[in-house]
C-alpha cells in the first residue's frame, strides 16, 4: 500500500511540473505577441528613486521619456545621429567622441564651403 502511495505522489509531482512549465511558456509567449513590431524600448536611465528616462524607437524615429509609476511625460525627439548604442568595442571616451564630433562639423562646413564656390 505505501509503495503505491510514494508512486502516486511521485507521479503526481511530475505532473504538477509539467503543467507548470507549460503554462508559464505560454504565458510568457502570450505577453510577448505584440513586442518587435513599431515600438521598443532601447535604454532605460534611473535619475533618482523611481524616476526614469526611457529611450524609445517608434517606427524609424526615436523619442525621449520621462516617467515614474504614476505618471508618462513626453520630453523629446531624439536625432538618430545623436544617439550612442553600445557596441560589441570598448565603450568611446568623452576625448573620443568630442573628436569625432569635431571632425564631423569640419567636413560639414567644408561641404558647404565647396558648393559656395560653384
Amino acid at each position: 500500500m505505501e509503495y503505491y502511495e510514494l508512486m502516486f505522489l511521485l507521479v503526481s509531482f511530475v505532473i504538477v511540473l509539467a503543467v507548470a512549465l507549460y503554462v508559464t511558456k505560454n504565458v510568457a509567449k502570450i505577453k510577448m505577441q505584440g513586442v518587435g513590431r513599431n515600438m521598443q524600448i532601447i535604454e532605460v536611465l534611473p535619475i533618482a528613486f523611481n524616476q526614469y528616462i526611457y529611450l524609445v524607437r517608434v517606427g524609424e524615429t526615436y523619442h525621449m521619456f520621462c516617467g515614474t509609476k504614476e505618471r508618462l511625460n513626453y520630453c523629446s525627439v531624439v536625432n538618430k545621429d545623436e544617439i550612442l548604442i553600445a557596441q560589441k568595442e570598448e565603450p568611446q571616451t568623452f576625448d573620443k567622441y568630442l573628436k569625432k564630433l569635431i571632425k564631423n562639423k569640419q567636413e560639414k562646413d567644408d561641404e558647404k564651403v565647396q558648393e559656395q564656390e560653384y
